[in-house]
């Protein structure tokens, strides 16, 4: 393997015992941009980059409760709504 392969490679990240059921979600074309442009730097998976973003997500959950998920979900409804304008 020429090392200019293995510069590109991506690594896995999931930690053992990490076989649940997957989670189908969709996401906004800009969404995923942002993930892929993670993953990229960091030379995970793009589901890899996901997991850990969605560990961080429960971290503020867990420090804030519904209200850090009301407040997330609020601003959604508001970029996608000023994203029509």
């Amino acid at each position: 393997m020429a090392s200019s392969d293995s510069s590109t490679k991506r690594i896995s990240r999931s930690p053992n015992g990490c076989n649940a059921k997957p989670i189908y979600l969709k996401l906004r074309p800009v969404e995923r941009d942002e993930i892929e442009g993670i993953a990229d730097l960091l030379r995970y998976s793009i589901g890899g980059t996901s997991r850990l973003l969605i560990l961080i997500g429960l971290q503020e959950y867990r420090r804030c409760g519904l209200d850090a998920l009301q407040r997330a979900n609020d601003e959604d409804y508001h970029r996608q709504h000023d994203d029509r304008i």
